[in-house]
């Protein structure tokens, strides 16, 4: 069963989202390479030679546009480690006199470390940047001393600049990295009958250490060129096998399904069409599968197979596959009951999650089980710093290093999670406990991320739907914070036609998902389905004033918005404070928002029967209180607070 630990789409985001764990080395390695036609650019890189233990190994790669502009066609472009195999060969070189001269060279091989295809830029402007991050933890081991750093890049014309830079951060890895056996890398022709590609793509005899615990195979498989039988290699469908000891023991269904959901959009050229393995301007993903229970004996034979599939010789050169493969060793894992912060998804203003983003409802992070036990619980601080303090316990099931996404419910606290939220503040999520337990390792349990908030719109507007003739491929729905859908596209709906619905929405967030199901939006230029629109209008006269959306978008927009609003003096009030999470444990934290009224304020706290069992008072607005009710029953209390002369009172469910 293949175990996708973690995708390129999740580990691009990790240095922007502040990480904080140990010390960083930063080690520069390309710098503002200028890729101008095809081939190898090489540097020689100084790497640290030290005793030093690291979480991880990182690196970023860069591409933005040089002052001639981007290429305008997805190439092939890869980052390799290329060192030397012990081995030397000659060259026999004869002059024109007939003598011969002998040259001795090293011989070299060549291990992947990353891989993007570049997006179709040619439109895009001479600014224009990029940064892949990619995990290469499992090579560390040949990440020291002098390592040439090749950066190829497959295009044939001028169009990128390019720099490469790896993030060395000390700290207790998930489990320690032993080595790891460099397999197939390169690229290998597909379907021609005098080359067939099992002849090049060969069995693998390989010496077990007999220190490892467990192992993983880390395949970076895509396919490319087109035309004649199937549309191999790049936009056909195809099964790969990986057999030991001459049993199939993984799978690999080389496609990727989500282009239509690429963060690089849209694109001038065929951006959104699925592919064999990747997606037009995004990092490729590698596909992992667990390899520990083949670590058997004192050796193992691996081999890749393909499925059966002849080259008719139409759009010639020959279909190929790009392989870059490795086995990886590992020791035991580290902790027990350990949980990694993979993710913030949102809020996020990086670009890898902008079809996310910005947002006014509930936060979306993604966590990992670092621990050898079974992970049943979580508990989660998170919110916005010097604001609010929200707690989340999670309950599932994940295996060692299995991987969730959450959605971080807050229920009656929703509304107040972002009050006081202003543009590029600073969203936190913390994991502070697993299993019931503190976790084990928390500096890699915790992040953060930039935050940037969502248009606020009027409570009545005009929302303007128009298909294109593909009427029933788009569709759209407006929900309200609670989930609710408050409005929808028609049922039934008729090619190039106009719908108009006026839109009437008290205050609160709300999400527009606006979805199609060709996977091409409404606005594609390489089909003949013509242009539609959504628009937020103030009226049916002169222009989209308020949204005017891009349907050039692929799978689906997902668009939040709030809804301003006119509140009673006793409603402005509430609104002005935090008091929550409700329900909890008998922690209460009240926040003052209430800047505006400019008074002290107090606090009392009744119980179900009406007994006050707290009060405090002359607290100043903009102060942060935490109240200790865990010594109560359970059992439902009354908050009441006093300013000036009003005064309001929330319900609080103690557990």
């Amino acid at each position: 069963k293949m175990k996708a630990l973690l995708t390129s789409f999740l580990l691009v985001i990790f240095i922007f989202n502040f990480a904080a764990a140990g010390d960083t080395t930063f080690v520069q390695a390309h710098n503002q390479t200028h890729w101008t036609w095809y081939g190898n650019y090489d540097v020689n890189v100084s790497f640290p030679n030290t005793s030093t233990t690291y979480e991880k190994v990182l690196m970023e790669f860069t591409i933005g546009c040089p002052e001639t502009g981007c290429s305008e066609w997805d190439y092939f472009s890869k980052i390799s480690a290329r060192l030397k195999t012990g081995a030397q060969d000659t060259n026999h070189i004869y002059d024109s006199n007939g003598v011969l001269s002998i040259d001795t060279f090293d011989l070299f091989y060549e291990v992947e470390l990353g891989r993007v295809i570049t997006p179709y830029a040619g439109n895009y402007d001479n600014d224009w940047e990029r940064k892949y991050l990619f995990d290469v933890s499992d090579f560390q081991s040949i990440l020291k001393d002098s390592v040439i750093i090749r950066a190829f890049y497959d295009g044939w014309q001028d169009g990128w600049i390019v720099s490469t830079k790896f993030l060395f951060i000390e700290g207790t890895p998930t489990r320690n990295v032993l080595g790891f056996e460099n397999l197939w890398t390169g690229r290998y022709t597909y379907g021609e009958t005098d080359n067939p590609i099992a002849d090049q793509v060969i069995p693998k005899t390989i010496d077990l250490p007999t220190n490892a615990v467990q192992s993983k195979l880390r395949v970076v498989t895509t396919g490319h060129r087109f035309g004649g039988a199937e549309n191999c290699a790049e936009f056909c469908i195809k099964t790969h096998e990986f057999h030991v000891n001459g049993s199939k023991v993984h799978e690999q269904y080389l496609w990727r399904t989500d282009c239509g959901m690429n963060p690089e959009y849209p694109q001038a050229g065929t951006w959104l069409y699925d592919r064999a393995g990747w997606c037009p301007g995004a990092p490729v993903d590698a596909y992992e599968y667990d390899m520990t229970s083949y670590l058997t004996g004192s050796t193992m034979e691996l081999d890749y197979q393909f499925d059966d599939y002849v080259y008719n010789n139409v759009n010639p050169p020959a279909p190929s596959y790009y392989i870059g493969s490795a086995l990886v060793y590992y020791g035991a894992p580290n902790f027990v009951n350990d949980v990694e912060l993979v993710d913030i998804i949102s809020p996020n203003i990086t670009h890898e999650h902008r079809r996310f983003n910005p947002i006014c409802g509930d936060p979306v992070i993604v966590i990992r089980n670092n621990g050898s036990d079974t992970l049943k619980q979580a508990t989660i601080d998170y919110g916005l710093e010097g604001l609010t303090s929200v707690r989340y316990k999670w309950e599932g099931s994940l295996a060692y290093l299995e991987a969730d996404t959450v959605v971080l419910s807050t229920y009656v606290d929703r509304s107040h999670l972002w009050k006081g939220a202003e543009e590029n503040g600073v969203f936190f999520a913390t994991v502070i406990k697993a299993n019931g337990v503190d976790v084990e390792y928390p500096q890699n349990s915790t992040k953060q991320s930039k935050i940037s908030l969502p248009p606020v719109h009027p409570n009545t507007f005009l929302l303007r739907f128009k298909t294109n003739a593909a009427a029933m491929e788009t569709t759209y729905k407006l929900y309200d914070q609670n989930g609710v859908v408050v409005y929808s596209s028609p049922d039934s709906m008729e090619a190039r036609a106009t719908y108009d619905t006026i839109v009437n929405l008290s205050t609160g967030c709300y999400t527009i998902a606006l979805l199609d199901a060709g996977k091409d939006g409404a606005d594609f230029w390489a089909n003949n389905d013509g242009r539609g629109k959504l628009e937020f209008r103030t009226d049916d006269y002169g222009l989209a004033d308020i949204e005017d959306f891009d349907l050039d978008f692929g799978t689906a927009i997902y668009y939040q918005f709030r809804v301003g609003y006119s509140l009673s003096i006793e409603e402005q009030l509430e609104d002005a404070f935090y008091i929550g999470p409700n329900p909890n444990e008998g922690l209460i934290n009240i926040r003052s928002l209430a800047h505006q009224f400019g008074e002290e304020y107090s606090i009392k706290v009744y119980s179900h029967i009406g007994q006050m069992i707290y009060q405090a008072s002359n607290l100043d607005t903009g102060s942060y209180l935490n109240i200790d009710l865990q010594n109560i029953a359970s059992q439902v209390v009354f908050v009441e607070v006093i300013i000036g002369g009003d005064k309001f009172v929330k319900k609080i469910i103690v557990q």
